[in-house]
């Protein structure tokens, strides 16, 4: 029985595919099956990972060639370009560079261990930013009297960021939730 809103001449009519496409077709099939063992081996080598020390733990990757290799999970490889600068006396009062850092640590501490730990151990604009942010950053010493030491909501901000570094950096082991 015809519909009657399409007349015998506007039939589509399936044609067959040509030997190139039909080629074409089978090649995308094999890559997406040769993906899909890829995700599976590296699925099948976290689990493996998950007993071992974090020092000790390799991740699997796949390069531009759907090639399979490891990398440490405490490498260089998974430094972020955060772009930390280092924390001056002047910093202390400056809301623009205050919302950066703060930004920055933020970021930091949301990173997954491997990101963290890399970043912390190979960076050396977080080992400056660091060190400056320990020598220069207004301290309760410092202040006469009544006074309020961290004057700016972004420097207390910035303090207690800093403060959970430091604890997620003496922490034996990492948790989803308390970062």
């Amino acid at each position: 029985r015809q519909e009657p809103h399409m007349s015998q001449s506007r039939k589509i009519t399936q044609s067959p595919l040509s030997n190139k496409e039909q080629t074409r077709l089978r090649k995308l099939q094999k890559a997406k099956e040769k993906r899909i063992e890829l995700a599976q081996e590296i699925i099948d080598h976290e689990k493996e990972q998950k007993s071992l020390p974090l020092e000790q733990r390799t991740t699997k990757l796949v390069n531009p060639l759907n090639k399979l290799y490891e990398e440490l999970s405490f490498s260089k490889y998974w430094v972020q370009d955060y772009g930390f600068i280092p924390f001056l006396l002047e910093d202390n009062d400056n809301e623009k560079v205050l919302k950066f850092l703060n930004e920055d640590v933020e970021l930091l501490l949301k990173s997954k261990y491997k990101y963290f730990w890399s970043q912390i151990v190979y960076d050396p604009s977080f080992k400056m930013f660091f060190d400056t942010f320990l020598r220069y950053c207004r301290k309760q010493h410092d202040t006469t009297g009544d006074e309020e030491v961290y004057q700016t909501p972004l420097l207390r901000k910035l303090v207690k960021s800093m403060f959970l570094v430091v604890v997620r950096m003496g922490t034996y082991k990492e948790s989803k939730k308390d970062y």
